[in-house]
């Protein structure tokens, strides 16, 4: 009798340390998902800001997108070839970041929320990059390419 009741006991004190070493497990992967989704933040926010102090600090890259943004098509026709394949490649690089936020969001490693931060309006809304999306296009994931114009369709009639 006495051999059964600590056995029960030894049982329940088992059972219990199985619970808790779960919880624990449990809170580990929820403080690690809460630090991933902190420097996803942060190193997004670090390469949006990088990408503004470039332009910022480079007039030879703000002045032709300062040109090619502006409503006048004929000033875009007036970019040297230098100037258009710089255009490109800064429309790319703010795209290519923009699809990083998109493809972490859709591994649920961010909010869908996320997708609004950091000023991205200012992208899809720009003279800018609906001028250059027919030579973006093929530098984005077919998925994310569906994700713009569905979210620009301006996009879509290019």
């Amino acid at each position: 009798m006495l051999g059964q009741l600590v056995r029960q006991v030894g049982e329940a004190v088992g059972l219990l340390g199985v619970v808790a070493s779960l919880v624990f497990v449990g809170l580990e992967l929820r403080q690690s998902r809460i630090a991933a989704r902190a420097a996803a933040y942060q190193e997004l926010g670090i390469a949006v800001a990088d990408n503004w102090m470039a332009r910022a600090n480079n007039r030879e890259l703000n002045d032709p997108v300062l040109l090619a943004m502006s409503a006048d098509s004929a000033t875009w026709a007036d970019l040297g070839a230098s100037d258009a394949y710089l255009l490109r490649s800064y429309v790319i690089a703010n795209v290519r970041l923009y699809e990083t936020v998109y493809l972490q969001v859709q591994q649920r490693l961010l909010d869908a929320d996320a997708l609004e931060y950091l000023g991205w309006a200012h992208l899809l809304d720009s003279k800018l990059l609906q001028r250059m999306w027919p030579q973006v296009r093929s530098a984005v994931t077919p998925g994310f390419a569906s994700y713009l114009e569905a979210e620009q369709p301006i996009l879509r009639d290019r």
